[in-house]
């Protein structure tokens, strides 16, 4: 008898129970997103490099601006760093614009000399929380946000993207 409602209860069980919705977060994310939202333009962010004065998203109307959410003790992020580097040396002239995020913490002397020993070719600015919150939250390392002329989102990038995806989505950008 007891095996018998034990079986009983397993079948409710199983039967009872239907398919579990996967979670968001279990999927992978993909490459390129395009949020609802445009970035606010007057956010000021200040740069590692010293004396430096803070900079604006306004001061880039007019041109692409690839913003590179990162971290100096992330390898790939540093890979990816380097490789941009290259990129916005390339395309520059064109009407890029790079700008390196990164969320370091701690002291911000350190950060700067870290960010500084890779000799980026573009600007590099800490992203305190709020900036992040600014920007819809960084949940992945690198996450890369790429804005028109106009400085709204065109694309989201969170975690890898090809160099070379990345250049392609550029150059669609700079010949709208």
């Amino acid at each position: 008898m007891k095996s018998l409602i034990l079986l009983a209860m397993t079948a409710l069980f199983v039967t009872g129970c239907g398919r579990v919705a996967e979670s968001p977060m279990a999927e992978p994310a993909p490459t390129s997103t395009a949020p609802d939202t445009s970035i606010p333009v007057d956010l000021e962010l200040v740069p590692l490099t010293p004396g430096d004065g803070p900079i604006s998203i306004s001061d880039f109307a007019g041109r692409i601006v690839l913003l590179d959410f990162w971290a100096t003790w992330n390898a790939p992020c540093r890979e990816a760093a380097l490789e941009l580097s290259d990129l916005y040396a390339e395309l520059k002239d064109e009407g890029l614009t790079v700008v390196g995020m990164t969320v370091d913490r701690g002291d911000v002397e350190a950060v700067a000399a870290k960010a500084q020993a890779l000799a980026l070719s573009y600007a590099a600015v800490r992203a305190e929380e709020v900036v992040q919150e600014r920007f819809g939250g960084i949940r992945a390392l690198p996450t890369k946000i790429l804005l028109d002329r106009h400085g709204d989102v065109i694309a989201r990038y969170e975690g890898a993207v090809s160099i070379d995806s990345l250049r392609a989505d550029i150059l669609k950008a700079l010949a709208q």
